[in-house]
């Protein structure tokens, strides 16, 4: 019988991350956040947005494929932080959680910040339906790409979508004097 049930949420896992419900549409300006920090501190899409592509990172602790996402998240972020990627993770889990969260990010030496949206209020204006669900937005604050889902190689996905805004970002060198 429990065997059963494990499948049953096995397979609905799989079919929200093959078939997920439909989300904000990219190249759209992602919603404002001002949501406190794990560890007490308050986080406001002002702070990041502007300075470079930022992922926004919908995860929870009791959530294993954001578990297991966690480790190729950091590799990124340590990758592409000099070069102006910022990385929020968003964790859903409730108030009660947040010793369960802090845990998580200790055992996965999360080393980017990490968000509480308790009652999934931001993660609602933003249709967030299955986790992890990742949002890529470039400078200005737009969703360029939405990656749902833990596959094997996804984070090589997001580093190409990084590279690429941060190739647009680049300007070029002013030409010389004469």
């Amino acid at each position: 019988m429990i065997r059963c049930i494990v499948r049953s949420f096995v397979a609905l896992g799989v079919a929200l991350t093959l078939c997920p419900p439909a989300g904000l549409a990219e190249d759209l300006k992602a919603p404002d956040f001002d949501l406190p920090a794990l560890g007490g501190s308050r986080m406001t899409s002002a702070d990041v947005v502007g300075k470079g592509p930022v992922l926004l990172n919908f995860w929870a602790s009791w959530c294993r494929p954001c578990i297991m996402e966690a480790p190729h998240l950091v590799k990124l972020y340590d990758q592409y932080e000099a070069k102006g990627l910022e990385i929020i993770g968003i964790s859903l889990d409730r108030p009660s959680a947040v010793a369960r969260v802090q845990a998580a990010v200790t055992r996965s030496k999360i080393d980017y910040p990490v968000l509480l949206d308790p009652k999934s209020e931001y993660a609602a204006k933003l249709k967030i339906a299955s986790l992890p669900t990742n949002l890529l937005l470039d400078e200005q604050g737009r969703i360029v790409k939405t990656f749902r889902g833990f596959y094997p190689g996804i984070e090589k996905e997001i580093a190409k979508a990084v590279d690429g805004l941060l190739a647009k970002g680049e300007s070029p060198s002013p030409p010389a004097a004469p």
